[in-house]
């Protein structure tokens, strides 16, 4: 699903020095994914995460970019980009 739509996407500081720390190549995908997110957030490989109303998760390779979606606000607020380990969501 294409919007015209822009959306407004505020990065936090943990997940832009996550994305700092990165591999180059790595850091490249991310950089683009979240370029997509300007134009459709849900776009790519993003689920809706249980429990959580607003939250979801996008797969980039071996990380995720979690965010929350306020669709009323045209908001993507990313929270946390981390590497995929068996912790990455219990801390959400």
């Amino acid at each position: 699903m294409t919007s015209l739509l822009m959306w407004n996407i505020s990065l936090r500081k943990r997940a832009a020095k996550n994305i700092a720390k990165a591999p180059q190549k790595e850091r490249e995908h991310m950089e683009h994914a979240i370029r997509d997110m300007y134009a459709d957030p849900l776009a790519g490989d993003t689920i809706k995460l249980k429990g959580l109303e607003t939250s979801y998760r996008r797969r980039v390779g071996a990380w995720r970019i979690l965010f929350d979606l306020y669709t009323k606000d045209c908001l993507v607020d990313i929270t946390a980009i981390e590497r995929r380990a068996s912790t990455t969501y219990r801390k959400r």
